[in-house]
């Protein structure tokens, strides 16, 4: 695998990263870096705000995407590019990093065996504290780009483990 282009929102960091790895093409337009470098595969790492635009230029391009969660905003725009993504050739999917943790293989092969007995009831919970100073949050902190809340930056995780490691459920009692 060879990164053949990085794009960014600020020169100075795309630059130092394209120096500090050695990646030919940098651009803050995704449009041109995509046209320029044509790549087999993209990797969709902006803020949630910008990854429709994203994904739809590389399946314009019939350019597989494995896209940052979550995959957008809005069920709506979801729902959109799930349609498009459906009758291109470019195949998408979301990146769910915890799936491939050994912690989370193991829990998953504990639980399919049931070597405790058979799960009957579970509580999950995803959290960490976020550096609101740091520079790579900010856009975290901003309903507009992140989200109107912490589930589309931690809380997908707890679902998406849930999905993995556990089979779907017949029913979902609301309990609070």
């Amino acid at each position: 695998c060879e990164i053949v282009g990085i794009h960014g929102r600020d020169q100075v960091k795309v630059n130092s990263l394209a120096e500090e790895y050695e990646i030919p093409h940098v651009s803050l337009n995704a449009r041109a870096l995509l046209e320029e470098t044509k790549p087999d595969f993209a990797f969709v790492g902006s803020p949630p705000s910008m990854h429709s635009e994203h994904i739809r230029l590389c399946i314009d391009r019939h350019i597989p995407v494995l896209c940052e969660k979550p995959l957008s905003l809005t069920s709506t725009e979801a729902n959109q590019l799930a349609a498009l993504a459906e009758t291109s050739v470019a195949t998408v999917r979301i990146a769910h990093h915890l799936r491939h943790q050994p912690g989370v293989k193991w829990i998953r092969s504990f639980l399919q065996t049931e070597s405790c007995g058979k799960l009957k009831w579970g509580s999950m919970r995803w959290a960490f504290w976020l550096n609101e100073t740091a520079s790579n949050s900010q856009w975290k902190l901003r309903p507009q780009t992140g989200g109107p809340d912490a589930f589309f930056d931690a809380g997908i995780h707890v679902v998406d483990l849930l999905l993995h490691l556990l089979p779907l459920p017949s029913t979902v009692p609301l309990r609070w």
